[in-house]
């Protein structure tokens, strides 16, 4: 049924509109808003699966933001790809970190290797750093504990939302 349905987009949009008058549910393609943090220079907010053409499109011309893989390749042309933990943005010749809240090792996916990675982190194992440490902070109080670990679990065992 069409309430099974949910329409993620643009905050504002034609689609958001679309969803709503036909019963289906709607998610902004963004945590709350996307933020840009100068200290580390990332950029969160950015929902899982969240694609290269739909942040291209919250810009008013493509020149204002160019994209990059974790190498450094250009990926601004490839509008389908889904944006990654560890890709970069160069917004007003500044460089930011992307981060996709819980995606960890950056393959574009909430994943129980993240929850392990969180896991680590939060016991001493392992040592997160840069966009990975950023992304297991799932309630962005500043720290990687047992809250965001618990976000991450619910979120792969039963869909619960964590954006």
């Amino acid at each position: 049924s069409d309430k099974d349905i949910t329409v993620r987009a643009k905050k504002g949009s034609v689609a958001e509109t679309m969803a709503k008058n036909n019963g289906m549910s709607f998610k902004s393609l963004f945590d709350k808003e996307w933020m840009l943090s100068s200290d580390p220079k990332i950029l969160t907010g950015i929902v899982e699966n969240t694609s290269v053409g739909m942040l291209l499109s919250y810009f008013s011309s493509e020149k204002d933001l160019d994209l990059f893989d974790s190498v450094g390749n250009s990926i601004k042309e490839n509008a389908l790809w889904s944006l990654s933990t560890g890709y970069v943005a160069e917004i007003g010749g500044q460089q930011y970190k992307v981060v996709i809240k819980g995606d960890t090792d950056g393959d574009s996916e909430v994943s129980e290797r993240d929850c392990e990675r969180i896991a680590g982190q939060m016991i001493g194992t392992l040592e997160l750093s840069g966009a990975g440490l950023a992304a297991a902070d799932i309630d962005y109080d500043g720290e990687v504990n047992i809250t965001d670990y618990i976000k991450a679990r619910a979120y792969l065992c039963n869909g619960t939302d964590i954006y």
